[in-house]
């Protein structure tokens, strides 16, 4: 349960609980193991969704069993057949197993790695975390699992060192390298390039609530949505009077950065809202902004029910971009998927590019090739510090680019390529929020944005290969086993 992604992990915890359950499962009878396994990691998926406070719904109760199986399955694997594979391969199931799992939820769970990554509990380690440049995050749960293994093996021969020297020295000496060289790394390469001034702007909460008082909406606070049928019954003459208050204090904002030495500034999403006949003045005013005050602009904007994206304005006003979010999240944003890529620009300050919240957690859409990333994103208070500082951050380093999180109501936050913060900001609170932070304008090719998953696909292999070859040494077994008599 502290081992989840949730604000309340513990590093310790998934290595500890990797070794435990997994001696359990393999001390236990088969119904027994399978069954409790499956309860403690349906447990675990609970508490991470009341830890970030998802509502309890018929979906999230779902979701969590869903999780809870599929989290279960390395130990119900390596239950089911670790005493017919030959040592290497009862030491590697549960590790490929662990790491197949994660890259399912990474690639087609509609929660993307928001559940279910251990690399994500690890952010205290960064030298380990270095690692994931090499491979995708996927590697530092199959080090996990493949410690769970190897202790479980000296444990079951009762630490006699003749019998396990060659695994504890194999995992061991491989874990102190990782360890060892991402350390090095953050030593001896930190980035190196000059540095850009960004800033980061969210609307107030005060300034979101007059308007939807204007709108007619008397609500206690800017987090209380609209509704579609409340939208639809809005007298439209309303909308632009309402909406202009939000966008006059942004651009305030933004011309308030520029006097901070910001040279690109990027608002948080669905900053301003607008209606689609109205996103052309929206456009037209900052573009304004942009070319009196010399700046890029990334605008983040929401038609109401209908788009979640961003347009990037250049110094001369033109717009380099328009994204939109290629990850509505299921069962809240019932947008269109954006192009399911990055949108990137080249500029004085290096390549940037960007993608909206949720998109970061899926590992590989965030392979660009870019400097800095920008990440326009909206949170709640449970969630906002482990997306942005556990979660987004991970992709700084797989990909060798900065990242500019800015967050509305979680926490907004500057990371460089290897992982470190750079400047954070809580955007809880009431008022306007802005952060200003320098970023390195070049980033890193890492080996893993080069080939994208080539080691979560060989441990999916790997898994299946195990499993295949236990199935048959199993078969071949009871057909030459000897007559009972």
């Amino acid at each position: 349960m502290f081992a989840v992604g949730g604000p309340w992990d513990i590093a310790l915890a998934p290595w500890l609980f990797s070794v435990f359950l997994l001696r359990f499962s393999r001390d236990s009878s088969a119904m027994v193991a399978i069954g409790l396994t499956w309860l403690a990691s349906t447990a675990a998926a609970m508490f991470w969704f009341w830890q970030v406070a998802i509502p309890v719904v018929p979906a999230s109760i779902v979701g969590a069993f869903a999780y809870g199986t599929l989290f279960a399955v390395p130990f119900m694997l390596d239950r089911l057949f670790w005493r017919q594979l030959p040592q290497a391969g009862a030491l590697l199931l549960f590790p490929a197993a662990v790491a197949s799992c994660e890259f399912i939820t990474g690639s087609f769970s509609p929660l993307g790695t928001s559940y279910g990554l251990l690399a994500v509990t690890q952010d205290s380690n960064l030298a380990l975390l270095q690692v994931v440049s090499v491979a995708g995050p996927y590697l530092v749960g199959f080090l996990i699992g493949w410690f769970a293994t190897v202790v479980n093996l000296v444990w079951q021969n009762g630490g006699a060192w003749r019998k396990t020297r060659r695994p504890v020295m194999v995992y061991g000496t491989l874990l102190a390298a990782i360890t060892l060289g991402g350390a090095l790394r953050l030593i001896l390469f930190p980035p190196q390039a000059n540095s850009v001034r960004i800033g980061g702007i969210t609307p107030s909460m005060e300034v979101l609530a007059a308007a939807n008082r204007v709108l007619g909406k008397d609500v206690l606070g800017a987090s209380r949505p609209i509704s579609e049928a409340d939208h639809a019954k809005i007298d439209p003459s309303r909308f632009r009077p309402a909406y202009g208050l939000v966008w006059a204090e942004l651009l305030g904002s933004t011309r308030a950065a520029t006097r901070a030495g910001a040279k690109i500034i990027t608002w948080s999403e669905n900053a301003a809202v607008v209606r689609a006949e109205d996103e052309s003045e929206l456009l037209a005013l900052a573009s304004d902004v942009a070319r009196q005050e010399q700046v890029y602009i990334n605008v983040a904007v929401n038609v109401p029910f209908a788009r979640d994206r961003t347009h990037l304005i250049a110094p001369s006003g033109k717009v380099l971009w328009t994204y939109d979010k290629s990850h509505p999240i299921p069962g809240m944003e019932n947008y269109a998927p954006g192009p399911g890529r990055p949108a990137e620009a080249r500029t004085p300050w290096g390549r940037i590019a960007n993608v909206i919240c949720y998109d970061a957690d899926f590992p590989a859409m965030m392979h660009a090739s870019a400097d800095i990333m920008l990440i326009p994103a909206g949170d709640w208070p449970q969630i906002g510090r482990v997306h942005t500082l556990k979660m987004a951050s991970l992709r700084a380093i797989e990909n060798g680019y900065s990242i500019f999180r800015q967050d509305y109501n979680g926490v907004s936050a500057a990371i460089d390529h290897q992982g470190r913060v750079l400047a954070m900001q809580d955007t809880t609170g009431r008022g306007v929020h802005m952060l200003i932070a320098d970023v390195p304008t070049r980033g890193v090719v890492t080996l893993y944005r080069a080939t994208g998953d080539v080691f979560a696909w060989l441990s999916m292999s790997l898994t299946l290969a195990l499993v295949a070859l236990a199935a048959w040494r199993r078969r071949n077994k009871t057909m030459i086993a000897p007559p009972q008599h």
